[in-house]
Formats: structure tokens, sequence, C-alpha cells
């Protein structure tokens, strides 16, 4: 993928899904009058900068809805910044879902800190996208259905959101951001200014799983989401 922006779609005619990979930090998506349609987007590596005011970073998720300026790009300090999106025309009874907390120039935002919540989120927008690969007679019935259970599962998570330790909230964002790296039990505890002991129990305590499960499960994701969402092959994914 050499484009500074690596986009994979597939689309209907009324709705399309993908994975976008934003990596010149001046490449810039502008529609001053957005879409008819609205569009979510999940944060799963990197940090964008939205609408000129808002991080969009590893769990944030945007919501524009139509008509809605469109104002996004890497943020340039950044490595390479990957958000998974839909595009969608909302059922009229799905008000309830779309009432996020609105941010800069009529978007809205909502934020997932919790490790389990964002794969969860992740993995809906993922079978979102499977079914768009591969198209058949009731394909858009089938994706409008997985989206609204999305919609419904972020109105769940935002309506009861629960406390997290902000320790283990930021080492991993740090992880999911960059999930390649050598992420020691030494080195994310020092990160927290805690003993490994503490760390290791605190961290288990909050995700279910010990640090180096969830890094594990953190590098599988992240090669389902180069597998689903882009044209790379196995080997290419795995260099």
């Amino acid at each position: 993928m050499s484009d500074p922006a690596a986009s994979t779609r597939y689309s209907t005619e009324y709705f399309s899904a993908g994975l976008t990979i934003v990596k010149g930090p001046r490449h810039a998506i502008l529609r001053p009058k957005g879409m008819n349609a609205w569009v979510i987007h999940l944060t799963t590596a990197g940090t964008g900068f939205v609408n000129e005011t808002d991080f969009s970073r590893p769990g944030d998720l945007f919501l524009f809805p139509a008509g809605v300026i469109h104002d996004y790009r890497r943020e340039a300090s950044e490595k390479p910044w990957h958000h998974l999106w839909v595009t969608f025309i909302p059922h009229t009874d799905w008000d309830r879902y779309l009432q996020w907390e609105p941010c800069s120039k009529g978007a809205k935002k909502l934020s997932v800190p919790d490790a389990g919540n964002f794969q969860q989120v992740r993995g809906i927008f993922e079978e979102i996208i499977q079914l768009q690969r591969t198209p058949g007679v009731l394909s858009y019935e089938l994706c409008m259905n997985r989206l609204e259970f999305l919609l419904i599962t972020l109105t769940s998570i935002r309506e009861t959101v629960p406390a997290k330790d902000e320790r283990i909230a930021s080492v991993i964002r740090k992880i999911i951001s960059n999930p390649a790296e050598d992420w020691s039990i030494g080195a994310l505890a020092a990160d927290c200014g805690l003993s490994e002991g503490r760390f290791s129990h605190l961290f288990k305590g909050e995700t279910g799983l010990s640090a180096g499960a969830w890094v594990m499960e953190a590098r599988l994701n992240r090669a389902r989401e180069y597998l689903i969402g882009t044209q790379l092959r196995i080997n290419e994914i795995g260099s």
C-alpha cells in the first residue's frame, strides 16, 4: 500500500465499509459539505486529528451525521493512523442509538477505554467488512443488522461506563497503537510506576488476561484487521 491513505472499501449503493490507513502526515480528508449519508469511524492505531480540535486515538469513535463537514488527517507526530469506518443511512427508529456527545463542527464522539469493549466493537466492524466482501441477495440487510447491533452495543457502553484504572488504560492504548513492539512486563510496569507483581495483578484484574496474553491478542487482532481490510498476503502481514 504505497498511497498515503490506503483504503480498502466494500460497498453497496447505500452502504459501504472499510479500513483506511493514513500514512502521510500531510494527507487530509476534507469534505466541506460532508456526505448524504452518515459515517462512523473507529480508530484502531495511531492518532487522527478531527475537525481541527479533536484527537482520535485507539478506542475513540466519531460519528458524522449527513451534511456535517469531514475534516480529518493523521496527527503529524504519530505513526500511520488506522481507522475502520462504515457509511450508512440510519433507520428511522435508530434515534436513541445516535445520541452521542457532540464535539466540534457537528460531529459526535464516543470513547471506549475498556479493552474488552474495544475488542468487541472492533470485532463487529470487522464482521461488517467481511459481510461486504461476500455480497449476496440479503447482503445489505445483513450489514444493516450488524450495524444496528454495533450501535446498540455502543449505546449500552455509553450508558454503563465502568470505572477503570487510568494507568492500565494508558498502557493498553500504547499496546494497541503498536502491538508489534517488544513489550516486556518490566517496561510496562515501569510505565505505570508499579512493581511487576502489582502491575501483573492489576492488569489481569482490569482485563481478565495477563499482560503477555493481552499483547498476543492485540497482535492477532492487528493481523486479522489487515487480512479483512486490505489485500495484503499473510507473509506480508507477518513481516
